[in-house]
């Protein structure tokens, strides 16, 4: 098919598009308008019936001086009325007076196309008036003066009607192409236009029939309905359209006429500078036509692009011809709408509106302005974006897959992008849709985008609002498309009603089975940023295996080092080692590949972290490693460590600190550092250290005593409502016993002993308070005593520690004893060398025990960070992201009710494994297990079951809580006084019963589990890739039952919403005053008579700081934190949905309300719970209320709320 053949045949395959006028429509007229001699050529006639036509035929006008658009509505008038037989009692008579003659009515019945006019006294043709050629004034005069008279001037010869003479028979004529035949074919077509075209055709070929039956009854339709249609606007429009037309090879281009169909017709499509810039253009083109040699001789519009060519200015041409296709896109869209109705009554279709609401393009909170411009380019140059509809009922009768496949809607237009202006500020824009819908056409199951623009945009919602038979229909979408080039497949959004497998339409099932498809991808090639490819990888591209001074172990894939999988790049492996994966340099190390749908949000949370991160590791650390070589990198004093947070930390001037300042890329870290050689900006007090007024007037000492971080009660406190609550445990025996094999490490059972604690008892026996549950540990022994030389052989010092703890009569816990150890000097198999602690208030005793509290806190905020906080939520969890998005399809319900809680969650682990805890990452720059720190995550990971997960199950592996069937929650708590597992236990809950109001709904009972196929694969693949390295664990639960799959979603999302939030959101009001929480320790504990220990004596502060965090590690560790810490504007919070159309199912939404109801209510509990001074372990000496697990917060460093996903 050539060019101007498709370009004919797209303008009657146009879409509806919104009206640009009314219809003109004709309003009747009186007769003597009618009877004028010179009626006016734009008439004012409107809907011609039998009413309003002239009757008389005397006192017609001719036809052609009606517009061309109304004459076949006039004819048809006169058709349905007939000829105008007028019988009179006596006719005028005429001729001589010997042989008088007159009309006579017997002549109707011989010729009934007869017509008799009164006012002239005159005979006329009726089918012959009605199609009359107009004469032309470039003709001959008439040389059938006869012929003329029956349709003009009528005719009167009454002598002349009989005998082989008769005029009537003559105007007849002899055969069937006479004018007369002629006219009366005309009329019948009129009358019988498909019929006609039917006629017509059956005298062409088949390949004629093939090629033009489309296009001609397309063409006739179009003209009859069009023929009632037209304004004066509409047929100038039509008249100025011939400089656009095509078919010619543009030869009618006329440079006045586009440019007053811009300018008049459709200035809303372009901007002023636009129409100024297009005024110079066409002038310009038109003169290069014109008065070139080359161009002047064109005929054709290939021609013209081998003349522009030559004369190098075929750009300039390009952008002209394609602002004229423009217009003309514009002119056949627009004439096709005043088909509207018409068009669809006689098609049965009707036009359903719609509302798309997306987001174009931006960078932070800005739009990328050059990725507009270019999109409203290629809007200007005809290149959309359009939606096209699936049913979900009606099946696609053309379609050459095997499978029924439900059909395609016609393609619709998104309009006005042009003139449609996004806000600067970063926001949503609306654009509406007209859809042309056949009433046979169904549900609307899912659609079909085509993005033909030069960037993405982020789809959220299309909503219908009156489907035929269905009313209105929402799609949520929230998903980012890419330009169509990128995509071998088309982008497909299915309906927000769920559908199991088995109950989903067999329409849809064909799509919904090729998108999962397409989201596994082939597990080959490097992936890119438009992919949408979710596939498994080990953690093997957290070091530089090109770099052989310190290499990483690939982490997991084996027994030595098993590790949940992480997502599939595809990034080419290393030159010196095929098992590890390259890095992306840290410059870039936002780019890591993740689905673009994973990533961050568009409020700038993907470059605040990684650019963040990035400014930390690049640039500050080499200079203020420079810079310490000039200073002590020590804080001397703890009223060193309060400038943080009262005015900042002084940095000398110099080279090194104009470094740092140029080179922080964004403006949000530069503000940590006081350009005027001040130091460092101030830090937010961190809630364990704001509770003491007037803090300017105290000793900094004396005030971090006040404040109650260093007691005892506070140590305690925290493993019970601090930032890592899930680490202590009942102890079942004592002495504390070892389970690391002795074959390797020795003895490794506890050193402590009755006689150490025994004055800290109360004076009860220490057997006695094991049998009474009173005694608890916080023990780190076992877990990182296999590490703790080759730590000790780094610059970092530190103890495998064990803290015994007593439950006293008012509900809180004190310290008891701590017991540091260190593998034997000479040999492993040797056991354990070990020194117990206990406290002490007096002399150089409490510093020991200071101390020694450090140690304990180094090794807990190292576990936290690694294991409770990275392991246990962050990297167990994106196995299920990945499952979810390879085997649950999004019209799957167990989709929609996790979909939310794994938002975020590869992307800031994929952010983590670039800039945390990848070879000389933060984590092993500032946390004592230094390049040990995945190691040791490794070998704790084959600790970790999923069914431990639930809270319930926790508390009672950790011996904090029994079965009571009378205790809330079927759970007595061994220390009542719990904040973690109280208020962790009603949010536990809450979880639990939205799961099963909302799984019942759709299983009804355990075979629709056992059967749901994608389910099954989804629990097989998560079990065997996603943590493969633990696929022949026991535990592993079953998905056989109803209640098998309620139980695994609550702990799913309890992992990705509570717990989370319980170990991530305190890390600053906690960790964010370094002496509180140290991460690393650089010195062992003082031997008596060195001068450490005489330093000890007298300065015990002093030597703390010593030995716990410096400065630099510090200040990484609390900006890092800090962010980790901090709510974004646009978290969503649990209980809340992104959209509130997220499905179709009135239950589910039902008991989503009921499940936001409930978790209201557990705020309101919490609130007063914080209130009540009995419950000491609330807030304890530092007057921080334990509300980490409220589930509301505001964005910022709050300390508290609930989100529903690993994120930050």
């Amino acid at each position: 098919m050539s060019k101007k053949q498709k370009r004919l045949d797209s303008f009657f395959s146009r879409n509806v598009s919104p009206r640009i006028e009314e219809d003109t429509t004709l309003e009747e007229e009186d007769k003597e308008t009618l009877r004028d001699e010179n009626p006016p050529l734009i008439s004012v006639v409107k809907n011609a019936t039998f009413s309003s036509i002239q009757r008389d035929p005397g006192l017609r006008q001719p036809l052609w001086n009606y517009p061309v658009n109304k004459r076949d509505e006039i004819r048809r008038a006169y058709l349905k009325s007939g000829p105008h037989h007028l019988v009179l009692p006596k006719y005028p008579l005429t001729g001589s007076k010997t042989h008088p003659r007159h009309f006579q009515a017997k002549w109707y019945t011989e010729y009934p196309w007869l017509e008799y006019s009164r006012a002239t006294d005159r005979a006329y043709c009726f089918y012959y008036y009605l199609f009359l050629e107009e004469p032309s004034t470039n003709k001959e005069p008439s040389t059938n003066k006869g012929q003329d008279a029956f349709a003009i001037n009528g005719f009167k010869n009454w002598n002349k009607v009989k005998g082989k003479h008769c005029s009537f028979m003559k105007h007849v004529g002899d055969g069937t192409n006479s004018q007369h035949y002629n006219a009366i074919r005309f009329c019948d077509a009129l009358l019988n236009q498909e019929g006609h075209i039917d006629q017509v055709m059956q005298r062409l070929s088949d390949e004629e029939v093939g090629l033009n039956r489309l296009r001609v009854k397309a063409t006739i339709g179009l003209l009859r309905e069009l023929d009632s249609k037209f304004s004066e606007k509409i047929v100038e429009l039509l008249e100025l359209s011939f400089a656009l037309d095509p078919r010619d090879g543009y030869i009618s281009f006329n440079s006045d006429s586009i440019l007053k169909i811009a300018k008049k017709y459709y200035y809303l499509d372009f901007i002023e500078e636009e129409l100024d810039n297009l005024e110079f253009q066409l002038k310009h083109f038109e003169l290069d036509i014109k008065d070139h040699p080359k161009l002047g001789k064109s005929s054709s519009i290939a021609d013209l692009c081998q003349g522009l060519a030559y004369t190098r200015k075929a750009s300039h041409y390009y952008l002209t011809k394609n602002q004229r296709d423009t217009c003309m896109e514009n002119f056949f869209r627009k004439f096709t709408n005043l088909l509207g109705n018409q068009r669809h009554e006689s098609k049965k279709t009707t036009t359903v509106k719609g509302k798309v609401v997306l987001m174009k393009k931006n960078v932070l909170d800005f739009n990328d302005l050059g990725a507009s411009v270019l999109d409203r380019a290629h809007e200007l140059f005809g290149q959309h974006i359009s939606i096209q509809f699936i049913s979900a009922t009606s099946a696609d009768q053309k379609s050459q897959d095997k499978r029924l496949r439900g059909k395609l809607g016609k393609p619709a237009i998104l309009e006005d992008w042009i003139s449609t202006i996004a806000p600067l500020a970063v926001g949503e824009t609306a654009y509406e849709v007209i859809f042309e819908w056949d009433e046979n056409f169904g549900l609307p199951g899912a659609f079909v985008v085509r993005n033909l623009h030069h960037s993405e945009f982020y789809l959220m919602t299309l909503t219908l609002e009156d489907v035929p038979g269905y009313g209105q229909m929402h799609f949520v979408c929230n998903s980012w498309v890419y330009p169509a080039k990128n995509y071998t497949n088309d982008r497909i959004f299915f309906t927000n009603q769920a559908y199991l497998p088995s109950e989903t339409p067999e329409l849809l099932r064909p799509y919904r089975e090729d998108e999962l498809v397409i989201l596994r991808g082939n597990g080959t090639g490097m992936l890119q940023e438009w992919d949408r490819v979710y596939d498994y990888d080990l953690y093997n591209d957290l070091g530089d295996q090109d770099d052989k001074k310190d290499p990483r172990p690939v982490i997991g894939g084996s027994s030595e080092y098993p590790y949940p999988r992480r997502g599939r790049t595809g990034r080419p492996l290393t030159k010196s080692d095929p098992k590890i994966e390259s890095r992306l340099p840290l410059i870039v190390s936002n780019k890591v590949y993740v689905p673009r749908d994973e990533r961050f949000g568009h409020l700038k949370k993907s470059d605040f972290l990684a650019y963040g991160l990035e400014a930390f590791l690049k640039f500050l650390l080499p200079e203020f490693e420079g810079l310490v070589d000039d200073t002590v990198d020590e804080f001397d004093t703890l009223e060193d460590v309060m400038t943080l947070y009262n005015g900042g930390l002084k940095l000398p001037q110099g080279a090194s600190l104009d470094n740092i300042l140029k080179e922080i890329p964004l403006q949000v870290f530069k503000e940590l550092l006081r350009s005027d050689g001040e130091g460092l900006s101030k830090y937010t007090i961190p809630q364990v250290i704001e509770g003491v007024p007037s803090q300017q007037q105290l000793d900094a000492n004396v005030y971090a005593e006040l404040s109650g971080w260093s007691t005892d009660e506070e140590f305690a406190r925290e493993m019970l409502a601090g930032v890592n609550p899930v680490s202590i445990q009942f102890l079942k025996e004592f002495p504390p016993t070892s389970k690391l094999d002795a074959n390797v490490y020795g003895d490794q059972n506890s050193s402590i002993r009755s006689h150490h604690i025994e004055e800290h008892l109360d004076g009860l026996d220490v057997q006695e308070l094991v049998r009474a549950k009173r005694l608890f540990t916080l023990d780190y022994h076992d877990s990182l005593m296999p590490y703790v030389r080759r730590i000790n052989e780094t610059s970092n010092k530190i103890y495998a520690t064990r803290t015994l703890l007593l439950l006293q009569k008012d509900g809180t816990l004190k310290p008891i004893a701590i017991e540091l150890s260190l593998p034997h000097p000479d040999n492993d198999k040797l056991g354990a060398i070990s020194k117990v602690c206990t406290p002490s208030k007096d002399g150089v005793e409490a510093g020991i025990w200071k101390l020694a509290k450090a140690y304990v806190a180094v090794n807990d905020t190292g576990v936290h960070q690694l294991i409770s906080h990275w392991l246990n939520t962050h990297a167990v969890i994106e196995p299920f992201v990945i499952a979810t998005n390879r085997q649950l399809s999004v019209l799957h319900p167990i989709n929609k009710l996790l979909h939310p809680h794994f938002r975020d969650t590869m992307n800031i682990n994929a952010t983590a494994r670039n800039v945390l805890i990848s070879s000389g990452g933060v984590i092993e720059k500032t946390f004592f297990t230094g390049k040990y720190s995945i190691e040791i995550c490794s070998k704790l990971y084959k600790n970790w079951a999923f069914p431990n997960q639930a809270l319930p199950k926790d508390l009672i592996r950790r011996g904090m809580a029994v079965e009571d069937s009378n205790s809330p929650h079927g759970l007595r708590l061994l220390v009542e006084d719990y904040p973690y597992a109280v208020d962790g236990l009603e949010i536990w809950s809450a979880i639990n019963s939205w799961v099963e109001d909302y799984c019942k709904y759709y299983y009804k009972n355990d075979d629709v589990v056992v059967n749901d196929t994608e389910l099954q694969s989804w629990w097989k693949e998560i079990r065997e890739e996603g943590h493969g390295d633990l696929k022949h664990e026991p535990w592993w639960p079953e998905m056989r039952s109803v209640q098998n799959l309620i139980d695994n979603c609550t702990i799913i999302i309890w992992i990705t919403s509570a717990l989370h939030a319980a170990v991530n959101f305190g890390q600053y009001p906690y960790a964010g005053y370094p002496p509180n929480r140290p991460t690393l320790s650089r010195r062992l504990l003082p031997e008596p008579n060195t001068p450490e220990y005489d330093e000890l004596r007298e300065d015990p502060n002093k030597v703390f700081l010593k030995t716990v965090t410096p400065q630099l590690q510090s200040l990484i560790t609390v900006s890092l934190i800090e962010i980790l810490s901090r709510h974004t504007s646009d978290e969503i919070y649990l209980g809340e949905r992104e959209c509130p159309d997220w499905t179709m199912d009135k239950e589910p939404l039902k008991a989503f309300k009921k499940f936001s109801t409930k978790l209201k209510e557990i705020e309101e509990k919490i609130v007063k719970m914080n209130q009540d001074e009995t419950l000491k372990n609330r807030s304890g000496p530092v007057k921080v209320p334990y509300t980490l697990l409220v589930p509301s917060s505001k964005e910022g460093l709050t300390g508290r709320g609930i989100p529903n996903s690993v994120s930050i």
